[in-house]
């Protein structure tokens, strides 16, 4: 059923641990769409990704070091004319015309607006857009924090760039489209972060000062003695969208005050002189979610340091730094009044783990999941008592993914 080309990519993809499990999925993909669909359809590809460091800095126009993963959204796909069918596994399929791609009010949060969105913002911009039909199947786990509907985003706007515009949309590109769908059509405020880990692939520092054109570089440190564990430690973040939204309102509270429209351009110095006035006129959760940025900021420039000269302790200590004033300044490990705190108990029981050297909440937060990095001598030990406490079904030990979004 598959070629040897496309087993040959997907083992390029996935490497030699993961080869028989992605074929024995790839081959249900490509059955369950020629049952439904017939043949002559091509794959694509498109990855869920981390955040290591920098938590809510990108709406700031701050910095953010994050990578893509090895959970991603596959599907087969080929072009069908006038149409969209998005036929994804749990959900019931999406159908619409492409001849109206408007944006329904009431369409808003759901995987038709994402795909009109993308779809809209790349006619904009000139590319040409189509129908299409398409299979698809996710291990990118929803409302946990590891951008499910980014990786939905890019997988659509890739989708897009390889059946009507011989594959030369741009990576950057594909974030905008994914951002644009998101924030205007799907209705959730959102930075750039998540599509763009996820449309560059590999680790990459991110350094927002200018959002129109974003400072990317990818790193590929040596952290070879270690291994990354998530956790998804319960709950939904689908309808938190509320509390994601309160943080960067009141960050952008504080940048008023300044008379900026965001805190990356407020001076630090003069931010705390005029606590005194500043406590006055907003929220004290406003001024310590200001401070964090401003913190997390400077602490994700020292981490990319410390990547780059190999020194991993530095690196991992910027990680725990950043965990830390998540939990006590951004304010973003639990909802006010939860009694579960699911993160807060993962990120303890990382604490008296051997061999963990990083952990910090993950993400958006408040719910979901939990970034653990250890040593890879330890990670049997770990993964067991997480899987204790959450379930082996939450328990995933990841690779980081080289490959942006990709076709074959």
């Amino acid at each position: 059923m598959l070629t040897q080309l496309q087993k040959d990519s997907i083992k390029k993809l996935y490497g030699d641990k993961q080869y028989d499990m992605q074929i024995s999925r790839y081959e249900d993909i490509a059955q369950c769409f020629e049952d439904k669909y017939g043949k002559d359809y091509i794959f694509v590809s498109a990855s869920g990704r981390i955040e290591i460091c920098g938590n809510h800095t990108d709406h700031q126009h701050g910095r953010v070091l994050g990578a893509a993963i090895d959970l991603d959204t596959v599907c087969a796909v080929k072009k069908e004319d006038g149409k969209v069918v998005m036929d994804s596994e749990g959900y019931p399929p999406v159908v619409f015309d492409t001849q109206k791609l408007d944006k329904v009010k009431s369409e808003e949060g759901s995987s038709t607006a994402l795909i009109k969105g993308v779809l809209k913002y790349l006619s904009d911009k000139g590319y040409k857009v189509g129908g299409f039909v398409a299979l698809a199947k996710s291990r990118v786990f929803k409302g946990a924090g590891v951008s499910s509907s980014a990786s939905f985003e890019i997988l659509i706007g890739k989708i897009i760039s390889v059946l009507y515009n011989e594959d030369k949309i741009t990576p950057i590109e594909l974030v905008f489209a994914g951002h644009y769908a998101e924030t205007e059509y799907f209705g959730k405020p959102c930075g750039l972060l998540d599509q763009s880990m996820i449309a560059m692939g590999g680790i990459n520092y991110m350094d927002f000062i200018d959002p129109a054109n974003p400072e990317i570089l990818n790193m590929q440190p040596d952290l070879s003695d270690y291994s990354v564990m998530l956790i998804n430690t319960g709950g939904d973040h689908s309808d938190l969208t509320h509390c994601y939204a309160d943080v960067k309102i009141e960050m952008m509270e504080v940048a008023k005050y300044f008379g900026k429209s965001v805190l990356r351009e407020v001076d630090e110095k003069e931010f705390f002189q005029k606590l005194g006035d500043l406590s006055r006129k907003v929220s004290g959760r406003a001024i310590l979610r200001a401070e964090h940025f401003f913190s997390e900021n400077e602490r994700v420039l020292r981490a990319k340091c410390g990547l780059e000269r190999g020194d991993n302790q530095t690196f991992f200590d910027c990680l725990n730094g950043s965990g830390e004033s998540s939990y006590k300044l951004l304010q973003n490990c639990y909802v006010g009044g939860e009694v579960a705190q699911r993160i807060p108990l993962a990120l303890f029981m990382a604490s008296k783990m051997k061999g963990v050297v990083a952990r910090r909440v993950h993400g958006g937060g408040f719910a979901g999941t939990v970034l653990i990095f250890v040593e890879n001598s330890e990670l049997e030990n770990l993964r067991e008592k997480a899987i204790e406490v959450f379930g082996d079904e939450n328990v995933y030990c990841l690779n980081i993914r080289n490959q942006g979004a990709v076709s074959f």
